[in-house]
This record gives structure tokens, sequence and C-alpha cells, in this order.
């Protein structure tokens, strides 16, 4: 019985808000705010699980985004926990079969379901730590900028600065 108890108390801790608070400080080197919802932390691990995005790339992005913050919408309409425009959240949720229009849930999956597809997008072309900066340029200030570039992070402040703290 001593045996049982000890593996369901190691179930316990694994599946814990502690425990997945520390996987984040380990790969991401972020504070998860205490008022942050345990659903949505649970949630962004495990759709960077399911997608293969690093934990510090998606929890860097939501941090450094909106501060884990959901309510607030970008000078340039982006919304939700990691601010996604709402023309590429239409499409990326229609990709996905998701219903309930831009809810703190879709918002999630919608944006690590597009920094996957943009990683594997630059990743048919470039090692991972390039592909890496172009998908997170792309997702900072759009494909266009990208381009114009010439496939390098685009010379834009903001988008530099974003490119270097998540991915550096």
């Amino acid at each position: 019985m001593r045996f049982r108890s000890t593996i369901e108390d190691l179930s316990a801790f694994f599946s814990s808000r502690e425990y997945m608070k520390y996987q984040v400080y380990t790969s991401a080197k972020i504070l998860i705010p205490e008022w942050f919802p345990t659903k949505y932390l649970q949630l962004m691990i495990e759709e960077a699980d399911k997608y293969k995005v690093p934990y510090k790339i998606v929890f860097r992005v939501a941090w450094k985004e909106n501060k884990f913050k959901s309510k607030n919408i970008s000078s340039a309409g982006a919304t939700g926990y990691m601010q996604v425009m709402p023309e590429t959240f239409n499409i990326q949720a229609k990709k996905l079969g998701l219903i309930g229009g831009n809810t703190a849930e879709n918002n999630i999956k919608v944006a690590i379901y597009l920094l996957h597809t943009l990683f594997n997008k630059w990743g048919k072309k470039y090692d991972s730590d390039k592909a890496w900066d172009l998908a997170l340029s792309e997702y900072n200030s759009g494909i266009l900028n990208v381009i114009n570039a010439n496939e390098t992070v685009p010379n834009i402040e903001e988008t530099k600065n974003f490119v270097k703290f998540i991915n550096h």
C-alpha cells in the first residue's frame, strides 16, 4: 500500500501547477504569474508538446507579447494571450477546425500552431536557429517584412528586440 501511495503522490506532483511552473522556468526562465489560470498553463504545455514547439518559445512569446494577459489589444490590433492578429486568427482557427471565436483557449491553440507552421516553413530552407529567427520575425512583423529583408530579421527595432528576447 505504501508503494502505491508513493506512485500516486508522484503522479499528483508531475501534474501539479508547481511542476508545470518549474518546467516553464527551467526552459524559458519565465516566472508564471500566480493569477495566470492553471488550465491555460497546462494547455500551453500540451499544445507545445503536440506541435513540438519549445517551451522557451511559447512562454517567452506569451510574456513578451502580453505579460500573460488576455484582454490587452496591441496597437496593431492583435489580441489574446499570445497577441494574434484577427485575420491570422481566423485563417488558422479555420485550418484547426476551432469553433467559438477568439477565446483564450483558441488564441493559445492558434498561436502555438502558427509558431509550429512558421518554423516548419523556414526550417525547410535554413538551420534551426535561423528558422526560429525568421519564424519569430514573421510572427511579430509579418511575412512581407521578412521577405523585404531578404529572409533575415527585419531592421525593425520592435522585431529585432522580440526575436532577441525570445530566441537568444
